[in-house]
């Protein structure tokens, strides 16, 4: 009897546990259908657009937004502010504000990503080249910065004026602006430093 008895009770639990499985509900593939959808970046007014730490602060966030680079998001944002501004004193913090130094790494690294990928895309050149002198990011140096621009250089972009010439364009924002940043062991320039160890070329006749 008491066998009977617990036999039934273990059938009554297992009963109870069985999973019962849920039909799919349409509002919740429409939640995840929204989830997964760029939401428009909400821009704000900042206190100052000409303090550097200021204009950083209220926008550093715009840096990871995924439409970024989009054309769309781009002309909205200069109604709030210059973004060539906001890159220019994203690198001054980068070089003079040790407690947003990390912050602003993670910035630029996010840009040149984004900027990277959408030149995949779009197949147009990645680096900036002619006169790099006003570069925005040329001061800016980190492992990130480093590994970013070779990421830029990757694509090997050429340019051409349409008149047969065509100049890679990666030779020169290698010697502008990646050399510069790169120090022997020695401590010398990388030129220097190539210049004073690179042996002659043999020429064979």
């Amino acid at each position: 009897m008491e066998r009977h008895i617990l036999l039934s009770l273990i059938i009554i639990v297992f009963i109870s546990c069985k999973t019962v499985k849920k039909e799919s509900d349409p509002g919740d593939q429409a939640l995840t259908k929204q989830d997964t959808t760029v939401q428009p970046y909400v821009f704000k007014e900042c206190a100052s657009k000409d303090d550097c730490v200021m204009l950083f602060d209220c926008y550093h966030d715009f840096f990871f937004y995924p439409s970024l680079l989009d054309y769309k998001t781009q002309e909205v944002s200069n109604r709030y502010f210059d973004f060539g501004k906001l890159l220019e004193c994203t690198v001054y913090v980068f070089n003079n504000d040790n407690s947003r130094k990390e912050l602003a790494d993670q910035c630029l690294f996010k840009f040149c990503q984004y900027s990277f990928e959408k030149c995949v895309k779009s197949g147009n050149i990645t680096m900036p080249y002619g006169n790099l002198t006003n570069f925005s990011l040329k001061n800016w140096n980190s492992k990130r910065s480093f590994t970013a621009f070779l990421l830029l250089m990757s694509k090997n972009d050429h340019y051409s004026m349409g008149h047969g010439d065509c100049t890679n364009v990666g030779v020169k924002f290698f010697d502008q602006i990646v050399a510069p940043k790169i120090k022997t062991i020695y401590g010398q320039d990388l030129n220097d430093y190539l210049g004073k160890q690179s042996k002659p070329s043999m020429v064979r006749i």
